[in-house]
């Protein structure tokens, strides 16, 4: 299989470039292509950073002014134009467990079925975020009011996508395209696995949108207006979220208590 990792990469993320790129290096299986699609940061700058490391990297500068759902599709596009079989994704602020690579590959290796596959997301001091990962990821209940596949734990079978489908994902207009491109994917049809054992370490900082909320009223509120964008914008792809956009326009939904954590799972459409 033909194996690219990728990330995006940005002049106030070069701090963090070498924490990602000595957690790459040090992969168990390193039969994959490093593609960084630089958003900012001159070509020559990006390529002595990463000249110490022992890694085949591909570098693409990108056209200046793209928002951060163009540069992610982008990615995925070229991806495909690369006539790649997987595309495991990462975040440049985070870094990974020296197996994650292999044990994403052996994943899709052992399911021929798996269309995505997800691993599990850490803090650096190995306190898990999401301790009750599904083994599977199969109809849209799964991610439909909360979400665990995030663009730095998981990896696409990119060769079972169009261009036309990933250039589609272009249109998404709401905050959180993680949650937005699974989504597509499974009312695609597709279907993901829990790579188990692999790990990305997540950087908690005050760029990440998402963070980790605990449920205070403003939290609660930055909830209900992430999902109604989201529910309003995947509408047209499913009546699910027809009906869930409906039920938090009413005030229709609830708070949720649960020692299970997953991102956007403060809140819950009433049955």
């Amino acid at each position: 299989m033909k194996t690219l990792f990728g990330t995006v990469i940005y002049p106030g993320a070069l701090k963090y470039a070498d924490d990602f790129l000595a957690s790459l290096n040090a992969q168990t299986c390193k039969d994959f292509t490093l593609l960084m699609i630089s958003d900012g940061v001159p070509r020559d700058e990006l390529e002595t950073v990463v000249s110490k490391y022992n890694l085949d990297i591909e570098i693409l500068v990108a056209d200046e002014g793209q928002t951060p759902i163009q540069l992610r599709v982008l990615l995925l596009a070229t991806a495909k134009e690369n006539k790649a079989d997987i595309l495991i994704i990462g975040d440049i602020d985070d870094s990974f467990s020296s197996d994650r690579v292999e044990k994403i590959l052996d994943t899709f290796e052992r399911n021929d079925d798996a269309d995505f596959v997800y691993n599990e997301l850490l803090l650096p001091d190995e306190t898990v975020i999401m301790p009750a990962l599904p083994n599977t990821t199969e109809t849209l209940d799964d991610i439909l009011q909360y979400n665990y596949l995030g663009l730095s734990t998981t990896a696409i079978r990119i060769n079972r996508l169009s261009q036309d489908f990933i250039h589609s994902l272009a249109a998404c207009k709401t905050f959180v395209f993680d949650w937005y491109l699974y989504c597509r994917l499974v009312i695609h049809g597709m279907k993901g696995f829990l790579a188990k054992g692999a790990v990305t370490y997540y950087r908690i900082y005050d760029n990440n949108f998402a963070g980790l909320p605990k449920p205070t009223d403003e939290n609660i509120e930055k909830e209900i207006y992430v999902k109604k964008n989201h529910f309003e914008a995947l509408s047209e792809f499913d009546d699910s979220y027809k009906e869930l956009l409906d039920a938090y326009n009413k005030g229709n939904y609830k708070t949720v208590d649960k020692d299970m954590y997953f991102w956007w799972g403060l809140t819950e459409a009433n049955d």
